[in-house]
């Protein structure tokens, strides 16, 4: 029996990209980026702020489209602008998201069950804390994992 491409049956795409590459970055996730993970370098200075990431439609997307958002490194907190990472569904899609936080995020809309958007959020998220998201064909399914409470919110 062979085994030949089998090193390749559970590999994941991995895109790469950074909050800091312009003074506000806005980025539309597409179709075809299904199954990618994100992996995403925040801002923390004060020459560039934090990013704007939409969804694809729930239409397009599909039932079974998914993609994680991976945090790169800590979202310091500057002091003169917002370096938020804010993940959001497209227009048209509004409270559309089943966002599943932490346990202990109760206060931040653990369960909420019509979010619109999730926040990484400045001074708060740490590195390797993550989104995933998965379309039923008719709205996202959102789960988080963070290190801190706070460190993503939700969002109605």
């Amino acid at each position: 029996m062979s085994k030949l491409g089998r090193y390749s049956a559970n590999r994941l795409k991995i895109e790469e990209f950074n909050a800091y590459a312009t003074a506000t970055l806005a980025k539309t996730i597409e179709v075809a980026d299904c199954g990618t993970v994100f992996a995403m370098t925040a801002a923390g200075n004060d020459a560039y702020e934090g990013a704007t990431i939409t969804l694809p439609t729930i239409a397009a997307a599909g039932a079974g489209w998914w993609a994680r958002f991976v945090l790169v490194n800590d979202i310091a907190a500057d002091g003169s602008d917002n370096n938020n990472i804010l993940i959001q569904d497209a227009s048209g899609d509004s409270s559309t998201m089943v966002v599943h936080l932490p346990a202990d995020a109760a206060v931040d809309g653990a369960g909420e069950p019509a979010g619109a958007s999730v926040t990484f959020v400045e001074g708060a998220a740490e590195a390797g804390d993550e989104a995933e998201f998965v379309c039923t064909g008719t709205r996202w399914l959102c789960h988080v994992r963070c290190a801190t409470v706070g460190g993503v919110t939700v969002q109605t």
